[in-house]
């Protein structure tokens, strides 16, 4: 949670660079820490794209299902695609290491892509957990 309160500080400003950084600890960490509170075996070490796919394949709450879930699921296989790009962009083109940094612009626009997995995956799981107090309690 700190490190993305450092991103969202950082975004919009020359500092956006800093803000891949920060923001891409916070996902890769969130991500991780649901596959374990979730029983989801990752390798050692795994990177964020893993976690991201294993959640995807077997966390109930990120199944696409429902309404347009072909065109759901094409969205998320983006998002997929996305955080590979983050992965890169943090390690070739943030302050994470000696790089050639993004301008402001990109390096908001990849910051604020890495928010809307992080909301996108926050919303899954709140909905898929109102759903089972939901059961719970109308039975």
């Amino acid at each position: 949670m700190r490190a993305l309160g450092d991103a969202k500080a950082l975004i919009g400003t020359v500092d956006s660079s800093s803000a891949i950084d920060r923001a891409h600890t916070a996902l890769h960490g969130y991500l991780v820490q649901l596959c374990t509170d979730s029983s989801i075996d990752l390798p050692n070490d795994p990177t964020v794209s893993k976690a991201f796919k294993e959640l995807r394949n077997y966390h109930p709450a990120l199944i696409a299902s429902g309404n347009r879930s072909e065109e759901i699921t094409r969205v998320l296989n983006s998002f997929a695609a996305s955080i590979d790009a983050f992965s890169t962009l943090r390690n070739k083109a943030s302050l994470s290491h000696v790089n050639e940094l993004l301008d402001v612009p990109e390096a908001t626009a990849t910051v604020n892509a890495m928010n809307t997995v992080f909301r996108y995956v926050q919303d899954s799981i709140q909905r898929k957990n109102n759903q089972s107090f939901q059961s719970k309690n109308t039975r």
